[in-house]
């Protein structure tokens, strides 16, 4: 393709590679890998820069056709806070500069993705005179408003960086039009400068099992089953979940299964999970609830098959990448109506949209899905039909126009006079 041979995309702190459902892998990481497959089959060269988190790791491991990710040691090897790796980055930088001068490779176009690859693409342009294109996936500030009981603040500097990320970098990108609109009510971006482009869902592997085939496969019994699947993380709201599941205790043959989480006892999403399992105890619904750690796309499919409802209690979801993988398998979904969800999920038509942390509205949704079969399947069906709307190759079609565009934009406006400023000292 003419003018677009290869893309340096930044995840600095989730390596697109690593198992879903820890406390930082998740919808972000299904983005980075399926664009890159997508992009790849339109040969498109693509290299995908990660801090390195385990020491028995290769620096790098092609997958798909065209992509490899580069894993960059910056720190020790071994995961970190976040809110820690800004001291690193210096570090990550310049050993992504020196991986592409031994390479002898030359980018056409960074996209960074989340607040801290952000700063890193900014410093990578003041050498490699090339666009960034910042996708957030999440915003700090929205993150803070959702956390009103001031536990689990986003940091000062993200939302520092953020905003400055905001008026800084080529091109925006937004999930949703809510994303964008927030955006640019929060952190005064540039209408212009934002581009909504939504995330994706691979029909070949989130597909419709039969439920009784599905439930045999995982070894199901129970009559009528609620999921969830997502990190386990304060903001997922899963004691709103747990307390409308004590509401219909009741209910013959019922169990609510969640996946996500972490078997490291010291991370902060084991952290939240053993709080959320407390919950459980105390409302005496343990023998309705089970707990399972992440699993692969390819077990999901069975277990959003399985279910009889998906249930997303979220304070805060840019988009929701699951309500699309459950919509794909044909499974209804109630969700709060927050953020992206309200976009994701047609209220009435594939789900219904509760208020957020309303744990009786939860309940009484739940309810009706599970014990009305008809709704349930009309509403699975136009789920389906929905989510035919959001497949990667769309996705990868609108990256694309928007790649080409931003990098004509940007040679018309620089040539070779580019702006040299940036946010980290390195050499």
């Amino acid at each position: 393709m003419v003018g677009l041979n290869r893309v340096a995309m930044i995840s600095v702190h989730s390596c697109p590679l690593a198992p879903l459902g820890g406390q930082d892998t998740g919808g972000m990481n299904v983005y980075i890998k399926e664009l890159a497959n997508e992009l790849g089959r339109r040969e498109i060269m693509v290299d995908i820069f990660t801090r390195l988190q385990r020491h028995d790791l290769p620096q790098v491991v092609s997958f798909g056709s065209k992509a490899r990710v580069i894993h960059i040691k910056a720190g020790l090897s071994q995961p970190y806070n976040k809110n820690l790796l800004w001291y690193f980055l210096p570090e990550f930088i310049n050993q992504v500069k020196e991986f592409a001068r031994k390479e002898r490779i030359r980018y056409d176009l960074l996209h960074a993705h989340y607040w801290l690859s952000g700063g890193v693409a900014k410093e990578l342009q003041k050498d490699w005179e090339v666009p960034v294109i910042q996708r957030f996936h999440t915003l700090g500030y929205l993150k803070n408003m959702a956390m009103d009981n001031g536990g689990n603040r986003e940091h000062p500097l993200r939302l520092r960086l953020e905003k400055v990320l905001m008026s800084h970098v080529d091109q925006l990108e937004a999930a949703t039009q809510q994303g964008k609109s927030d955006m640019i009510k929060f952190y005064e971006a540039v209408p212009d400068k934002v581009e909504v482009i939504p995330c994706g869902v691979n029909p070949s592997i989130f597909r419709p099992i039969p439920k009784h085939k599905a439930r045999a496969f995982l070894g199901l019994n129970e009559a009528k089953i609620v999921l969830f699947v997502g990190r386990i993380d304060p903001i997922k709201g899963l004691e709103t979940l747990v307390k409308a599941i004590s509401i219909l205790r009741s209910t013959p043959g019922l169990k609510l299964i969640i996946i996500g989480g972490s078997d490291n006892s010291d991370s902060e999403d084991n952290q939240e999970l053993q709080r959320i399992k407390a919950l459980v105890r105390k409302l005496d619904i343990s023998t309705k609830v089970s707990f399972l750690p992440g699993q692969r796309q390819e077990v999901l499919t069975y277990y959003y098959s399985a279910a009889d409802v998906l249930a997303i209690p979220s304070r805060y979801e840019s988009f929701g990448m699951v309500a699309l993988e459950a919509m794909a398998c044909g499974t209804p979904i109630v969700a709060s109506n927050v953020g992206g969800l309200s976009f994701t999920i047609p209220d009435n038509k594939a789900g219904f949209l509760v208020p957020v942390g309303d744990g009786g509205s939860l309940a009484e949704k739940l309810d009706l899905l599970l014990s009305d079969k008809e709704l349930n399947f009309r509403l699975g069906q136009n789920g389906m039909a929905w989510a035919k709307n959001f497949q990667w190759s769309k996705v990868a079609d609108q990256e694309i126009l928007l790649y080409n565009k931003v990098i004509a934009n940007f040679n018309n406006r620089y040539g070779k006079n580019r702006e040299n400023t940036g946010y980290f000292r390195s050499s």
